[in-house]
């Protein structure tokens, strides 16, 4: 009987210790997964980080395999009777290509970048004239057939953003954003430099990576082109409200026209002269923006800075005219010149307006969401490559990963990512 005992105890302690010893497993391998998870995600590019406030590892499902075997034999294997399977992981909804990925990371990269910059404030410095006129063109075409937007060619449309610029009623309201837009447009005003600014001193491919944004060319000159005649297109229109908006302004074109062509075809000659004074006007603007100067989007009757007489005695202006016209206006010189001093203003330095960011942020925000996310990734990856890694490509970092351990025939699943 107390043989019979003392088996019976004997086995309970062996079920008991059994039990134990699987419970054990279960437990080492649950926190394992996670730390082996952790421990993934820990070796994030440094580089990717510093430049850009992004936490992404390079890596493969394969590598990360191997490594998760690597750690399963080293805490695992042979312990506590455990018999540990092949390890496993998925990264494909995880790469950092993919634009809701970037998008998150950007997100996440804000409260690190708001820190930095508090510590080492703003970093951004003024480009000298002879840097700004560099004309770096990507002519590889294996960076050109990698890049993330795939050469997408999608351009904000000037009479759009004319109209909301009208519609807005301040410039607050019109670049107003939030969510995703105002993550991406603080990113962008942190890292990326433009035609007058740069944003730190690390080196870039394109000094116009703004601009790019807006026109995704892969020339620096072709990029500030564009933007240009953009920029053109906008404040020219900006410019005809303006003087269509000013009753003095367009009574006295209306009588120069009168004078200079009288009966119907008038309303031809006020429209060019009308034309003619807004160009000028927009050549003036372009030139006090490109100097670091501010143009109103708006501008009040006093805030013009070319005479509506020297449109007048213009040779663009006598151009347009007929031979009829022409010695119509010469004749009336005098008094068409006192008509229009009666609607000149005093030349004077703006003391309000928008700079030349400012617009470039505009016609950024009427870039298609996709396409503009989608150019911020290009720009990151050719200065990664132009910096650190030739090959370097945002299809091979990830912000997460899913892994899979097998221990006494048992799987543990994990899923992890940058918070």
């Amino acid at each position: 009987m107390l043989a019979l005992i003392l088996s019976s105890f004997v086995a309970c302690i062996a079920g008991a210790i059994s039990v134990a010893r699987s419970l054990a497993v279960v437990s080492e391998s649950e926190c394992f997964s996670r730390l082996w998870a952790r421990a993934i995600l820990s070796e994030y590019d440094r580089h990717l980080l510093e430049d850009y406030g992004i936490m992404a590892y390079f890596g493969s499902e394969k590598e990360v395999n191997e490594k998760l075997d690597t750690y399963a034999d080293y805490s695992l294997q042979a312990k506590l009777d455990a018999k540990i399977g092949r390890s496993s992981s998925y990264l494909g909804d995880y790469v950092l290509a993919d634009t809701d990925n970037f998008a998150e990371a950007l997100s996440k990269s804000f409260a690190y970048e708001t820190g930095e910059s508090i510590i080492q404030g703003s970093a951004r410095i003024e480009r000298a004239e002879n840097a700004s006129e560099s004309d770096r063109v990507i002519r590889n075409q294996v960076v050109i057939d990698t890049l993330p937007s795939q050469g997408i060619q999608s351009e904000p449309d000037t009479a759009e953003i004319k109209e909301k610029i009208e519609n807005a009623g301040s410039f607050e309201s019109l670049i107003s954003a939030g969510g995703r837009t105002a993550t991406e447009m603080n990113f962008v005003r942190r890292h990326m430099g433009n035609y007058l600014y740069a944003a730190d001193n690390k080196e870039c491919f394109l000094q116009n990576e703004w601009e790019y944004i807006i026109s995704g060319k892969l020339s620096d000159l072709e990029n500030y082109s564009s933007c240009r005649a953009k920029l053109f297109a906008i404040r020219n229109a900006l410019n005809l409200v303006a003087i269509y908006k000013d009753p003095a302004k367009t009574a006295v074109l209306a009588e120069i026209a009168e004078l200079i062509t009288p009966g119907p075809a008038g309303l031809i000659t006020q429209a060019v002269l009308a034309e003619a004074w807004a160009a000028a006007e927009t050549e003036a603007d372009l030139r006090k923006l490109y100097s670091r100067g501010r143009v109103p989007l708006i501008k009040n009757a006093d805030e013009w800075q070319i005479s509506l007489r020297s449109i007048v005695s213009s040779d663009k202006f006598m151009d347009e005219l007929e031979e009829e016209a022409k010695k119509q206006l010469e004749e009336k010189s005098e008094e068409i010149g006192g008509l229009a001093e009666g609607v000149d203003s005093a030349l004077k330095e703006f003391t309000r307006g928008q700079t030349y960011e400012d617009y470039l942020l505009v016609m950024m925000l009427a870039v298609n969401d996709n396409v503009r996310l989608l150019r911020i990734m290009d720009i990151v990856q050719i200065n990664m490559k132009l910096r650190y890694y030739r090959d370097f490509s945002l299809e091979e970092y990830y912000v997460g990963t899913e892994i899979a351990i097998e221990a006494n025939g048992r799987e543990y699943e994990v899923e992890d990512r940058y918070n």
